[in-house]
């Protein structure tokens, strides 16, 4: 089971050929179904992000950690790593990116969604707040999805991180499966996540500051989510 939550295995996901992705075998019927909900209303659902391993997850903590990556503030407006206190470009990497080994995508249950049909040609998705705010390219999705959670209709599938609960930041192309999710959201105790960080400690950029203050970064970027429980 800890493979699966700290995203070392497979074993447990579906590969969907079509679009080049991996799903949690208990959710893609619902995908599926939520897919063509929003084909009836002209939104081509496009999967930017399902599963995502540990070591991709590593590689892109890293490269934030080490500045070789882009950093945004909560406005999605990119800073310079360099001009940030080692703890302050932690909590800012931990914003918009979780923790190696404690990552929802880990799973296969979370997905990072757009409309492919108003994806700009030749246009780069960064996935920030802009894009989903009123005149970016993703609003009409983001209000479709909102009227869905309004009526309770979201297919099995919800937002963690639809409000700023001072953790990570809200994230409004962001969807998570309801059940399956909350399964091993469960089973994600703080025993496994001090246990994964032992056992990678000399590989992840800035494990011992995680390490030092275990239960605050557990408490607040790994299990702070809008519950819809």
């Amino acid at each position: 089971m800890n493979k699966i939550l700290t995203g070392k295995t497979t074993d447990h996901l579906i590969y969907d050929e079509s679009i080049n992705r991996y799903f949690h075998k208990d959710i893609y019927e619902d995908f599926l179904k939520l897919k063509e909900k929003a084909s009836s209303f002209n939104i081509d659902l496009y999967v930017t992000s399902s599963f995502r391993s540990f070591e991709d997850q590593l590689r892109i903590w890293n490269e934030k950690a080490n500045g070789e990556r882009k950093i945004f503030d909560d406005n999605g407006i990119q800073v310079d790593p360099k001009s940030l206190p080692e703890r302050e470009l932690l909590e800012s990497i931990l914003r918009w990116s979780a923790i190696p080994g404690a990552s929802r995508h880990h799973w296969g249950t979370d997905l990072d969604i757009v409309d492919k049909n108003t994806w700009p040609e030749g246009y780069h998705v960064q996935l920030t707040p802009d894009e989903f705010n009123e005149g970016g390219p993703f609003y009409e999705f983001r209000k479709w999805f909102d009227s869905l959670l309004k009526n309770e209709d979201g297919l099995g599938f919800f937002r963690p991180y639809e409000t700023d609960l001072g953790g990570v930041a809200p994230e409004m192309w962001h969807l998570s499966h309801k059940k399956v999710a909350y399964e091993l959201y469960t089973k994600f105790t703080i025993e496994v996540f001090k246990t994964h960080l032992e056992e990678n400690f000399e590989r992840m950029a800035m494990c011992d500051l995680l390490y030092e203050n275990i239960e605050y970064y557990y408490e607040n970027y790994v299990v702070n989510i809008n519950r819809p429980y």
